[in-house]
């Protein structure tokens, strides 16, 4: 099979997100039925993986197309959860590029993905929890949280925090100056 340099540009794509969706994919042909009609085709030749997760398609290298762009051949199976996660962490990436933010990137944060993001010169921090806190876990989250907007040695001017509910009752006991760093938003509406 031949790889086109757009090929190319879609499998490194994929290999940087680790799963991407078609939505993430569109820029880069020029209909949204090229684009299927390739995605179809790299997958039937193992260029591509798909999962699906409810109603929607996430796609990462098989082994074809970890050989194409030089990533390990033996691509490990991810689990549904996983993939939820990189989606739901994609549709987030997304909404704050939407909104101006520039995304730098992201680290693990105990079992927390945390993104980095910039605007107007301010570091922003970015969290997605899937699913609610028991109080226990909310305090231990807090407490990590405050230590990264601390005000006398910040890693990050402000924290976005995105979960399924805005209102959490653990935002309301934190002091005031961290109140106006810690700022919570319910994930998109998609989730």
């Amino acid at each position: 099979m031949l790889i086109t340099p757009r090929d190319r540009n879609l499998l490194a794509r994929v290999h940087r997100d680790r799963v991407c969706d078609a939505s993430e994919l569109v820029d880069l042909f020029p209909t949204r039925r090229a684009l299927e009609q390739r995605l179809w085709v790299l997958t039937s030749h193992r260029y591509l993986v798909v999962y699906r997760i409810g109603r929607k398609r996430a796609y990462a290298l098989g082994p074809a197309g970890a050989r194409t762009v030089g990533a390990s051949s033996s691509t490990p199976r991810l689990s549904p959860a996983t993939v939820g996660g990189l989606l739901r962490y994609a549709e987030v990436r997304r909404l704050l590029q939407s909104e101006g933010y520039q995304v730098d990137g992201h680290q693990q944060v105990g079992r927390v993905r945390l993104m980095r993001a910039r605007r107007d010169g301010r570091r922003v921090g970015v969290v997605v929890r899937e699913a609610p806190l028991s109080p226990r876990a909310a305090k231990v989250l807090a407490g990590r949280l405050r230590s990264l907007v601390n005000p006398f040695g910040a890693a990050f001017d402000q924290l976005i925090l995105f979960g399924p509910s805005a209102r959490e009752s653990w935002h309301t006991k934190l002091p005031p100056t961290y109140r106006d760093r810690i700022v919570l938003r319910a994930l998109p509406a998609r989730f």
